[in-house]
Parts: C-alpha cells; structure tokens; sequence
C-alpha cells in the first residue's frame, strides 16, 4: 500500500531528526536556493528538534521542494552515510506523488490513450531562416501512422497566436521551434514594420501556465533555451511535468533529427527518459571527430533531473495503427 502524504511527510521529520539537530536543520534549509522563505516559515530558535523538524518538512512540502532535486542532493551532501535511506524515503514521495497525477501505484503510468502535440513556430525576418517547415513535416511524416496522436501546426506565431492555440487545442505537448538566447525567444513581428518580437523567459513562463492546464511536456527547439525550460518546471505548483531545452546553440539538423527521435519513441509508449536517450543517441550519429563545436548529444536536456521519475512517466498509451 501506497503511503499517504501526510504518512510520508511524518516519515520524513523522522529522518531529518534522527539526522540533524534543530540547528543543522535551520542550515541545510538556509543553504538551498531561497532558502530565506524555508527559513521564515520555521519556529524560533528555542523550539525543539522536534518541532523544528515537522516545521522543516511543512515548510519544503509548501513551496515545492520536495519534487526538487536541489533539497535530496543537499540531503545526500549533508549525510553520505545514511544515503540509503535518504533515497528511499524520496522515492516513498516520488511515487506518492505519481498517484496524485494519475500514475498507478506499482509504478506503472496510466496515461492518455491519446496525445495532443502543438508544433508552432517563428522565424522572424530579422533572424537566419530556420529549417521550420522541413522540422515539422518530418515529424508529420513519421508519425502519420500513429494512431494514438493528434498533432496541429501553428506557423508564423506571435505571443498572442501562441496564446489563441493553446485555447484551441489544449495540448498536452507543446514544441516550439524559434531562435533563442538565455532568457528569451523570438517570435514574428506583432505589427508591420517591426522586425521580431522579443518574448522574456518570465511572460511565456506565465502563459503557459496560465493557459496549459493539460501540458505535461514543453520542448523548447531554440538555442540557448535551457534556462527557460529550466524556470517552466521550476515554477510551483505546476502541472508541467517535464521540460526540454537546448544548453548550446543547436543546429537544424541535429533538432529535426532530436526532434523526429523523441516524438517516435514516445509515441511508441516509451517513457519520457528513455525517449529523450533514444533521441541524444540519434544525435550521437552526427558527431564530426575534428569539431571544436559543441557535442550534438550533450544539447537538448531534460528537466527535471529526475531519471527514476523519468524513466517510467509514460505520456500516452501504445496503440496499434
């Protein structure tokens, strides 16, 4: 029988007491990113271990991070001798937390029988030409036999188009093929005479979740767009599970061939993690030995570094054409 939550958080004071004291506590949790809130929320220095414990754990399960990797790896940091069990009570939460969003309890994903992709894209005038249209149609072309997929198209997208399909379509997965730098995207022009339309990482982050009450997964085909993909995950609570982004500039080539090999191996029932491998592992065939250029592999990334979780979160059921 699966634990529940309020089980699970009690297993976990129990831990971080017999771990630390109530001051080791106030430390671990001061030294995670934004760590001042986790702070705020515990008792006065004189509260017992205890008490400061429950607190501790009350506190991370409020603002997120118990789904976050940060708060384990410090854990594990702080203890090395008690990783085992560190690890299997974060995986007790993994799993509890895979019921909560429609996962079987043995671990095993109960997922759509069909999904809904959103392909849109933007190469705006001011920026190279990117290979959008050959992206899209291999896509297309290698999945028309799939019968548990559904996929539309969105061409030329503004922010505000991005906005109208994700109200028309309700996807569960979006691709977004554009240029990118650290923080940002760039989309058509809005009104004639302009030349792109720059869109912060903080708006599309805000959209998305806004407007993407079905996505589980967002691939953002772009350079440079790790950070973005990065905050889409990040940003609590989200029902976006899963984020993929490129750490280097990327080019054509290797993100349609990335791009082909991911959405064929997840609609052939592979697990997130294991399609995103069989997709690097395509990437690996494009290795030139004397290329001083990043390593086409190394590039897209999957967010959250979360492989256990990932390597059984199915997005949609198998299905025979």
């Amino acid at each position: 029988m699966v634990p529940t939550r309020e089980e699970l958080r009690a297993q976990l004071a129990e831990v971080l007491l017999a771990c630390f004291s109530a001051g080791e506590i106030r430390r671990l949790l001061g030294h995670l990113p934004g760590g001042d809130q986790l702070a705020h929320r515990l008792p006065g220095p004189i509260a017992s271990a205890a008490d400061t414990s429950t607190a501790a754990v009350g506190a991370l399960e409020a603002l997120g991070y118990l789904e976050r990797p940060d708060f384990w790896a410090s854990f594990r940091r702080e203890r090395p001798q008690r990783v085992a069990e560190i690890e299997a009570i974060r995986i007790r939460f993994v799993r509890q937390s895979d019921v909560e969003d429609g996962l079987a309890a043995d671990g095993e994903v109960e997922p759509p029988s069909e999904l809904v992709i959103l392909l849109v894209s933007a190469s705006p005038i001011k920026k190279a030409r990117l290979r959008v249209d050959e992206e899209f149609a291999a896509i297309i072309e290698n999945l028309r036999l799939r019968a548990n997929l559904r996929i539309e198209q969105r061409p030329a997208v503004t922010f505000d188009r991005l906005s109208a399909a994700l109200n028309d379509v309700r996807p569960n997965v979006l691709h977004i093929s554009s240029h990118g730098e650290s923080g940002s995207l760039y989309f058509q022009a809005r009104r004639s005479g302009d030349d792109l339309q720059r869109v912060p990482q903080t708006a599309l982050i805000k959209l998305l979740h806004a407007l993407g009450s079905d996505l589980k997964l967002v691939v953002l085909n772009a350079c440079d767009s790790l950070e973005i993909a990065e905050g889409i995950v990040a940003r609590k609570p989200s029902q976006i599970t899963w984020a993929i982004g490129m750490k280097d500039p990327i080019y054509d080539d290797d993100a349609i061939d990335y791009s082909v090999a991911l959405y064929d191996s997840i609609a052939a029932g592979r697990a997130i993690g294991i399609a995103h491998q069989a997709a690097l592992a395509r990437l690996a065939l494009n290795v030139e030995d004397d290329s001083l250029e990043p390593v086409p592999s190394e590039i897209p990334r999957l967010v959250p570094d979360d492989p256990i979780r990932a390597e059984k979160f199915l997005l949609v059921k198998r299905r025979h054409a």
